[in-house]
């Protein structure tokens, strides 16, 4: 553009629109007492300025909790934590796609006119949207708890621990309207302001007894029986007013049209428990516990629901005679169910009040497009798991290996169903997945001296999952999807007898490919139509899947005299994600292969009749030198409209953390009133190598609570990130 056109000039906009994120992090803590009470107070604040302008985040803690114990029979102890949190959360998404269509010969820093109003040609300016079309939250949290402990015989005990979990958050959005100035180019035609009140409070009870007992010196055992209540109340109320009448005043008051909304929520689990554990000779042990959950979210008939588990350990170090350089050896295995129940108010039909009520003094409701099933039934999640531990020479070496076999059953999905029954969702009991895999941890001191030492632990796991089973009558179910120009979206789906995490999309037909195949075989031969372009695919195949087949890591620690210095390399790999942001810059030409679009070329396929294609093409747009009319090109006709060209391999290694640290020694400090003292400096994020071709290979952008992955979206890049630390003790 700058070698065509006269005074353009390119700005390399996306460096420039970010800053340099700032956080500074405070805490003094306190703690002391005796015997008979303990006492520990502290108090912390933190403040963020985020990489994207005019983001901010602020948190306030202070904590304080003590015990006190009365005599020898009875204790009792207490918290109280309080945290403020909140600033201006400026939507990522939004600003990186504003940043999507701002034109790289226009500087984004410009973004304001003298009057307040945008400077554009014509586009939002993302730092301006940033700045003015604000969305601030201000939680206020308080968690408390007491326990009280009595104790009337050495084999008897009663506890009993009640907790309050009680949160309120304040959230403002604000689009500013037109400001009534002539030729400006307002954020929204209209603007908008939104207020929202959620309270939320947890309450927890737990009561439970505990029972030992000791028959001999081979046999020892313990009993506990307890009662769990957990209730939780949330309370949601909305306010939104749109069409500013006073320019700049936010207030609800000020709006022509004013919406309003409300949501309340309560939900009781009542659970009842016991736990058996059995030792013998202090080398083979026996767990076993059972626990009956009674939930207020599922149908009367379904709300009661029992799980189990078996834990079995053998430390055969202790019993069989082994080198001396076997220091521990380990086997176990369990097998455990653990029950789950739903959100409350799902089941059978339930109504909401559209938002143009009232009308006319008239309220109304309408019935919720989802339906809940009146027979829904607990999840149930049974799971199998076989391991050995080991350490050796002294604890020098170590070495854990773990199989695992866990089958999610009777899942609560929401599944479509035909619009004929009033209803477009059904939430029902749909479906089960299964999880197997390895993990092993292997770890070590290899040298040890007075004044050096140092530290190495790698892990490794692999995962397989299946879909074994999808409730009769459902093919499928969409988890979910993320948009791509032109038909290039992609979408998540569960299919009985294949895996989860699978991505379909549209891809390039392949000559001699089965049609009942679900999965893309790359290695056909791609179809050429008779225009010389590459032939889209109507259907969706599989492109790759989202869950990582291997993920591991390997941490070191050096030590020498007082300086401490460790580092973490990860990895993963077998994974596949869909690039968003490859999608779009594709179609406004700015990925580094599109500077092609004035080649011609042979795409390499075959045609129809498998002879190979020998018919070259212009990438450009417009008529060709060819003289042939090529419409908008080939990067916006035909690549950014296959979702094969955006499903990519996201495996990486990365250097995650260097930490170098270095405690002063006591001589240092007796001349201060300090006992202690820690300088560190630690850098995250270092080094990043990956074939993804995307900001950061561990975005995601599916939504919060969503069950969908691979889904990166517009997510702001990746941050490397250095921190300068100060630990102080008196």
């Amino acid at each position: 553009m700058q070698q065509t056109v006269p005074d353009h000039r390119y700005q390399d906009n996306w460096n420039r629109a970010f800053n340099t994120g700032v956080q500074i992090d405070n805490s003094v803590s306190i703690s002391g007492g005796n015997e008979k009470a303990t006492f520990y107070g502290s108090i912390g604040n933190l403040t963020q300025d985020g990489i994207i302008p005019f983001s901010t985040w602020d948190r306030t803690t202070a904590k304080l909790s003590g015990s006190v114990k009365a005599n020898e029979k009875f204790d009792f102890s207490g918290s109280i934590n309080f945290s403020n949190t909140g600033g201006n959360r400026v939507p990522h998404d939004r600003f990186m796609e504003r940043m999507m269509y701002w034109s790289e010969t226009t500087d984004v820093r410009d973004y304001i006119n003298e009057d307040g109003t945008m400077r554009t040609y014509g586009n939002t300016n993302p730092i301006y949207d940033a700045r003015f079309a604000t969305y601030e939250d201000d939680v206020n949290r308080i968690i408390g708890n007491i326990n009280l402990n009595y104790n009337p015989t050495d084999w008897l005990s009663f506890s009993y621990r009640l907790g309050n979990d009680f949160y309120s958050d304040t959230r403002t959005e604000i689009t500013p309207g037109p400001k009534g100035i002539d030729g400006e180019v307002a954020l929204s035609s209209t603007g908008l302001l939104e207020e929202t009140r959620i309270n939320s409070r947890d309450l927890t009870s737990n009561f439970y007894v505990t029972l030992k007992k000791q028959f001999n010196s081979d046999w020892n055992t313990s009993l506990r029986l307890g009662n769990d209540i957990f209730e939780r109340r949330f309370d949601r109320v909305t306010a939104r007013g749109e069409n500013f009448v006073i320019p700049e005043f936010y207030n609800l008051n000020n709006t022509t049209q004013i919406f309003a909304s409300q949501g309340k929520s309560l939900r009781r689990l009542v659970g009842f428990y016991g736990d058996l554990m059995v030792d013998y000779k202090n080398f083979l042990f026996l767990n076993l516990t059972g626990r009956n959950d009674i939930s207020s979210t599922l149908p009367k008939d379904n709300n009661s629901f029992f799980y189990p588990s078996v834990n079995l350990g053998y430390v055969f170090s202790e019993n069989l005679s082994l080198p001396s350089w076997v220091t521990f050896g380990k086997l176990r295995a369990s097998w455990a169910q653990v029950g789950k129940d739903t959100n409350p108010h799902i089941l059978g039909a339930t109504y909401a009040s559209p938002s143009i009520f009232p009308l006319n003094g008239q309220v109304g409701f309408t019935r919720n497009s989802v339906f809940g099933d009146p027979n829904l039934r607990p999840e149930l999640t049974t799971s199998l798991e076989f391991g050995l531990q080991t350490a050796f020479w002294d604890n020098r070496a170590n070495f854990d290996v773990t199989y695992y076999k866990s089958n999610a059953q009777d899942q609560i999905i929401p599944v479509p169903i035909s619009d004929a029954t009033g209803f477009s969702s059904y939430i029902t009991n749909a479906g089960e997945i299964e999880n197997s895999g390895f993990e092993f941890i292997l770890g070590g001191t290899p040298v040890r001296t007075q004044n050096f030492s140092w530290s190495i632990n790698a892990n490794l796991s692999i995962n397989n999952n299946e879909i074994k089973a999808i409730r009769e009558g459902i093919d499928e179910i969409v988890v979910g999807s993320q948009f791509g120009y032109a038909g290039s979206t992609v979408t998540m789906k569960l299919i009985e007898g294949e895996a989860y995490g699978n991505i379909f999309g549209r891809s390039y037909q392949r000559f001699g490919s089965d049609p009942d195949n679900l999965f893309l075989d790359r290695s056909l031969p791609v179809v050429i139509g008779a225009n010389g372009f590459p032939i889209r695919n109507s259907a969706q195949l599989v492109l790759g899947n989202a869950v990582p087949k291997w993920i591991g890591g390997i941490r070191n620690d050096f030590t020498y005299k007082g300086f401490e210095l460790s580092f973490l390399v990860d990895f993963r790999t077998g994974v596949e994600q869909y690039n968003q942001f490859a999608n779009f810059l594709s179609a406004f030409g700015k990925n580094e292969f599109t500077e092609a679009r004035e080649d011609f070329r042979v795409f390499e396929g075959v045609l129809a009749d498998g002879s190979p294609n020998t018919q070259e093409v212009w990438l450009g747009q417009g008529v060709g030198p060819d003289g042939v009319n090529y419409g908008a090109g080939y990067w916006r006709n035909h690549y950014r409209t296959t979702s094969e060209n955006f499903v990519t391999d996201a495996s990486f290694i990365k250097l995650r953390n260097l930490t170098l640290g270095y405690n002063l020694s006591p001589g240092i400090l007796d001349s201060t009133p300090f006992r202690s003292a820690r300088v560190s400096v630690a850098a995250n994020n270092i080094i990043l190598y990956t074939p993804w071709d995307g900001f950061d290979p561990e975005s995601f952008s599916a939504g919060a609570g969503g069950n969908a992955v691979g889904f990166t979206g517009l997510g702001f890049p990746g941050v490397q990130s250095v921190f300068f630390n100060l630990n102080l003790g008196l």
